[in-house]
């Protein structure tokens, strides 16, 4: 009995710290005799020491410069505040976190990101990247993700809100593509995505764009031409923004929006949206090869400017129910596959040619008239002041005229 009461007690003091472990811990560092709410980690030793004291971090995390390599925190679930990477922290592994404060690094050291268990962030705000890997598969909801720079691969295949920002900006496109997928992604406040893409991917995103004008949904893409389709989107404010190498245009579900529709491609493009009702401003240029607006009955502007050839007859909304502007234009219809320069070369051949033929006519009737003028001097050179005369050399054909001898004229000084 007295055995079997040391173990219970030694059971009871067990849970006891265990239940001290698992109480929240305070960041806390004091410098210059001010004191802030962020700890400081050197070395992978302390980060171990940290996850033995608590599960809960209230406060922000740092990394001295010092730190190099890898940084893993086990144990600790919860951050509440932000961890800056701004040293020389090439990884950073978080494996047991649930959910985070924030993250944010400047850094051009830092190549991978891996939060496996993360549920739930404030922001992610890393710029500088080269060949940037991030990993938050389990994330579900997010205030602001931003990554810049260049980008290898970023997995967020849970994540369904974003709340104030998404951008995704690839600044090394020479360097290589890069994969845009959110295949859960259902309400964004404001998209941003620009870079040489080799994919995008958003089949399930329903809303975009906030109250801001700038909001909204924006893609800008380079190299290989990309389908855009958003067989979900229904609500777009603010902006929507295609630019680039566009192939095509897939927007099943979007019949009235408040956002201005914005469409510049480098790539001939037919812009195919027979379902949209309503819109604001509508601006398209680059090579818009033709355009399908059938349903479209109100909008504030229309506005085409194709660099190639364009049927403005078929492009305009013609089923339109207000007075909003409308304007287009295109580039020359071509006659053959040399393109504009020789449909324009072709014409101007034409009336070249035209104006030769009439040179030549010209010319033409010039000789005949000189050639009647040489007969007729010749047959006054056969003439003398006192009648006709023989040609001293006549020519074949001419006609002999008998000389009549007559008398000179009277002579007179006057």
């Amino acid at each position: 009995m007295r055995g079997l009461g040391l173990r219970s007690a030694l059971a009871v003091v067990a849970g006891g710290l265990q239940l001290i472990a698992a109480q929240d811990c305070y960041a806390n560092t004091t410098y210059n005799g001010y004191s802030f709410n962020v700890d400081n980690f050197y070395s992978q030793a302390e980060l171990d020491d940290l996850a033995q004291n608590c599960t809960t971090l209230q406060g922000d995390i740092g990394f001295g410069s010092n730190f190099t390599g890898t940084a893993v925190l086990h144990g600790l679930k919860n951050i509440t505040g932000l961890v800056t990477v701004g040293s020389n922290l090439t990884s950073i592994e978080f494996p047991d976190l649930v959910s985070l404060g924030g993250l944010d690094s400047s850094s051009s050291l830092l190549r991978s990101v891996s939060l496996p268990q993360v549920e739930v962030f404030k922001e992610i705000d890393i710029e500088n990247a080269q060949s940037l890997t991030i990993s938050s598969p389990k994330a579900q909801n997010a205030s602001s993700i931003k990554l810049i720079g260049q980008l290898s691969a970023f997995d967020f295949s849970q994540l369904n809100t974003v709340c104030t920002e998404l951008q995704i900006t690839g600044t090394s496109p020479s360097e290589g593509t890069f994969n845009v997928s959110f295949p859960a992604l259902k309400n964004a406040s404001d998209v941003q995505i620009s870079g040489n893409l080799s994919s995008l991917s958003f089949p399930v995103l329903e809303t975009a764009g906030g109250s801001s004008h700038y909001s909204g949904l924006s893609i800008s893409t380079q190299g290989k031409a990309l389908n855009m389709s958003f067989p979900a989107l229904n609500n777009v404010t603010g902006t929507f923004s295609m630019k680039g190498a566009v192939s095509d245009i897939y927007l099943p579900l979007l019949s009235n929006t408040s956002a201005d529709i914005v469409i510049e491609t480098s790539s001939k493009l037919k812009v195919d949206v027979p379902w949209l009702v309503e819109a604001n401003k509508i601006s398209m240029s680059g090579d818009i090869a033709g355009a399908n607006f059938s349903a479209l009955e109100s909008f504030t502007s229309f506005d085409i400017a194709s660099d190639i050839y364009l049927d403005c007859a078929t492009a305009l909304p013609y089923n339109r129910a207000n007075e909003g502007e409308v304007s287009c234009s295109g580039a020359a219809k071509q006659r053959n596959t040399s393109g504009r320069a020789i449909s324009i070369g072709v014409g101007v051949g034409v009336g070249v040619g035209g104006g030769i033929g009439l040179l030549i006519i010209v010319i033409w009737v010039y000789r005949r008239d000189l050639k009647h003028k040489k007969r007729a001097s010749q047959a006054v050179a056969n003439l003398d002041v006192y009648g006709l005369q023989e040609h001293p050399h006549p020519h074949p054909g001419d006609v002999p005229v008998e000389r009549v001898d007559t008398d000179p004229p009277p002579y007179s000084r006057y």
